[in-house]
């Protein structure tokens, strides 16, 4: 209870400190919140090639979630993370996800966090909330 209460209001800076702290020690989810906000550029500057850098990393890492938005974004393309469209490594990705249960259908709730910044700062800081114990382990470290 006092971890939920010393990080409730954490702000943007500090929440991701401490979420590249987990993706540092190869968090999966650690990596995809640092991806969401170099992408959004909510807590640090908006870097698209380290956002991608990170998104891969934790998709790599077995995340359902990062590897549908991989999938996406070699669906489409994208000039701005520097990745070249590309249908095969889409479907090895799309693929990936789909096997954990993240399919276009129900991967919308992923898509929308990537897509709408106005409310990425709601779910950064419950990463914080909701997962103290990266927290913790990163201190421990």
């Amino acid at each position: 209870m006092m971890i939920w209460s010393k990080y409730q209001n954490i702000d943007e800076a500090s929440a991701f400190y401490w979420a590249k702290k987990a993706a540092k020690l190869n968090y999966p989810l650690g990596e995809y919140i640092v991806a969401l906000a170099y992408f959004s550029g909510e807590g640090t500057p908006q870097n698209y090639v380290k956002s991608f850098y990170w998104f891969k990393k934790s998709a790599n890492n077995r995340l359902a979630s990062a590897e549908y938005i991989m999938g996406r974004i070699y669906a489409a393309g994208s000039k701005r993370m520097g990745v070249s469209k590309n249908k095969s490594k889409a479907q090895y990705w799309f693929k990936k996800a789909a096997k954990k249960g993240i399919t276009g259908k129900n991967a919308k709730i992923t898509t929308a966090l990537l897509l709408s910044v106005k409310h990425f700062k709601k779910h950064f800081t419950r990463f914080i909330i909701t997962h103290p114990f990266y927290v913790l382990l990163v201190m421990e470290h």
